[in-house]
């Protein structure tokens, strides 16, 4: 990644993260990834990378929310200074597997911020489905879910599914949601290390577990 705009990758599944010639976006490089099968590595410099493309829904990273679709690390230069901001137009990351049994993400070293979602499950991160979830050295904050459905759930991770989550070495501060302000999740979870600290939820804890 070598741009903080937000432009969608010219050619999805070409092989080359570019949106003109020598710009790959953050939006652009997690496209060419979910193209493929197989285990990829994305390296995102400090840097601010908001979300500008509206359009909620999408499940391919066109618009809206970055959808990571297959195996995935994507690795900040730190939580202080790698920052992804959902530019409260969408969640920020939706982990939406091709393969729901073997997917494997991770996510490291940034800052997940701004994530805004009504009614539906989420704000920080949504981890559908199963295959595992690796969040560590990251702050998950000011991640918003509204409405007061059943499903406004996991303001800075909802983790929905059969698959693992594990979080460590984290922050997760200031996000809110009806239930599960900080985190939601049905499958295993090991919480380590981390801090979980001034979430608002309005109808249960902080952490709703099942």
């Amino acid at each position: 990644v070598n741009s903080t705009s937000d432009p969608s990758d010219a050619v999805p599944g070409n092989g080359t993260c570019s949106v003109m010639a020598g710009v790959c976006t953050l939006r652009a490089a997690i496209q060419e990834p979910n193209a493929f099968a197989g285990a990829d590595v994305i390296q995102i410099p400090a840097g601010t990378y908001t979300i500008s493309i509206a359009g909620a829904g999408e499940e391919n990273a066109a618009t809206g929310d970055l959808d990571i679709r297959d195996d995935l690390t994507l690795e900040g230069a730190s939580a202080g200074t790698t920052i992804i901001d959902g530019g409260a137009l969408d969640r920020v990351l939706h982990v939406q597997p091709m393969n729901v049994a073997t997917l494997a993400v991770t996510v490291r070293d940034v800052t997940l911020r701004n994530g805004a979602v009504t009614n539906i499950y989420g704000a920080g991160i949504l981890h559908a489905d199963g295959g595992s979830l690796l969040v560590e050295d990251a702050t998950v904050t000011d991640n918003h879910v509204s409405g007061v459905t059943v499903d406004t759930i996991g303001g800075g991770i909802a983790a929905n599914g059969t698959g693992s989550l594990t979080i460590r070495r984290t922050s997760l501060t200031s996000n809110s949601a009806y239930r599960g302000a900080a985190i939601f999740h049905n499958g295993p979870l090991l919480l380590a290390d981390s801090t979980v600290s001034a979430n608002t939820a309005v109808g249960s804890a902080a952490l709703d577990s099942y």
